[in-house]
């Protein structure tokens, strides 16, 4: 029979003994070790000098398929017991479970090897033997398949129980980020084993995951009742290298987030607070003056500027919603080194001096005179300010100021779009 065969018998056998799902799933990859007499099978390419020596030496479907191999395994699997009955029971019950299924090929299997070569098949009569690879195989294996399901409720993967298996044995980064990719929708919580720079040593916590990284992740304290405690405090920034052990765990609840759109940052200012916000937030034509952070992190283009947001806190989105103001203020200093800005300005100056003399002269040139005469020499400055701005203006002095003007008030827009995740 072929690996998934194997595989998928030896996962049905466990299910009706009554072996965990997830055990099982890890467990029935003993299923495959006795085919490791062949260099094709995945056992043999795995090892494949010890395939080759094993083959030369007693064939295929001998010694490592007769009540020797199984003598051996059992007693080389011992440790297991460390991990639990249930685990050795499920080992062992897989192993076995290949050489079973095998009395039903064609060739048979030498169960006294290497000390007898009588060959045992189940049927007598060859047409009711299975032929590898054969139609007979594969709706066996359709058949053994929708009994697992129907017995365990869980759907068969390799993949599945190759990463259960690793996990079960060494608890590293690259699975946890793995099984992360695959139930980031829920809630998922991660025991850690991981080194604290400050107090320079391994430190054990159970964490809430916000994100992760091929390198790092995003966490999130728990209380001791287990619960994640959403300050900005608890958050926490764990690399690939300083951990030591780490076992993710759903929680089979979907994480309570929504998606978030706008094109003004003041809106930013509505988010709940304590909320862990990840998103973009794009500027069109505008390069903002915020330093880059652990959760916020600026890149730049010719046209554009992007704030990316990674399990920021509202709380700490108050530099970037003052951008906007920023933005105006910076607009409005533009356009007071232009010599039209200026002159508009001085002109109002002016108008208001000639108001007030009109109301000095209502109320008695002679007894006003000394006032009316200095605000009249304010206006003969004013004006001949005017004067002097009018040729700059006509000179073109200021254009790329003017430019800069234009292109800050018709090029300028805000676009972001956000996940907010509440408590």
């Amino acid at each position: 029979m072929t690996a998934p065969t194997h595989y998928a018998f030896s996962f049905l056998l466990n299910s009706l003994l009554g072996v965990p799902a997830l055990t099982a799933l890890f467990s029935c990859i003993a299923s495959l070790l006795p085919d490791i007499d062949h260099p094709d099978s995945l056992a043999g390419r795995i090892f494949p000098g010890l395939s080759k020596k094993l083959l030369v030496k007693w064939g295929h479907r001998t010694t490592t398929h007769s009540f020797f191999a199984i003598a051996v395994f059992c007693v080389a699997s011992l440790p297991f017991l460390l991990l639990g009955k249930t685990v050795y029971v499920a080992v062992t019950a897989s192993f076995i479970s290949h050489i079973f299924l095998d009395l039903f090929n064609r060739s048979g299997v030498k169960l006294f090897s290497p000390f007898h070569a009588k060959e045992y098949i189940s049927f007598h009569t060859e047409k009711l033997r299975i032929r590898v690879k054969s139609w007979q195989e594969y709706l066996i294996l359709f058949l053994i398949i929708i009994s697992c399901v129907m017995v365990s409720g869980e759907t068969l993967s390799m993949n599945k129980a190759a990463r259960t298996l690793t996990r079960f044995f060494y608890k590293h980064y690259d699975g946890a980020y793995s099984d992360f990719k695959i139930y980031s929708e829920d809630i998922c919580f991660a025991n850690v084993d991981y080194f604290d720079p400050v107090l320079s040593k391994i430190v054990k916590g159970k964490f809430m995951v916000l994100s992760m990284f091929p390198e790092k992740g995003y966490f999130l304290k728990c209380s001791s009742s287990g619960e994640p405690d959403y300050s900005s405090h608890n958050r926490l920034i764990i690399s690939k290298e300083e951990v030591s052990e780490i076992e993710l765990l759903d929680s089979g609840i979907k994480r309570q987030q929504k998606n978030l759109r706008g094109r003004s940052l003041r809106e930013l200012a509505a988010l709940p607070p304590d909320c862990i916000i990840s998103g973009t937030i794009k500027l069109k034509n505008y390069r903002p003056d915020i330093k880059n952070s652990d959760y916020i992190r600026v890149s730049h283009s010719p046209t554009e500027s992007t704030i990316t947001l990674i399990c920021a806190m509202s709380g700490e989105l108050g530099e970037i919603i003052e951008l906007e103001r920023m933005r105006n203020a910076e607009l409005d200093t533009l356009k007071a080194k232009l010599p039209s800005y200026q002159i508009e300005r001085l002109q109002a100056e002016r108008e208001r001096i000639e108001k007030q003399i009109r109301s000095y002269n209502k109320k008695g040139f002679y007894s006003n005179y000394k006032a009316i005469i200095r605000l009249n020499d304010k206006i003969k400055k004013i004006d001949s300010r005017i004067d002097s701005l009018s040729m700059q203006d006509s000179a073109g002095a200021d254009d790329t100021v003017s430019s800069q003007i234009s292109m800050m008030e018709s090029s300028f827009g805000v676009e972001w779009n956000v996940w907010v995740l509440e408590k």
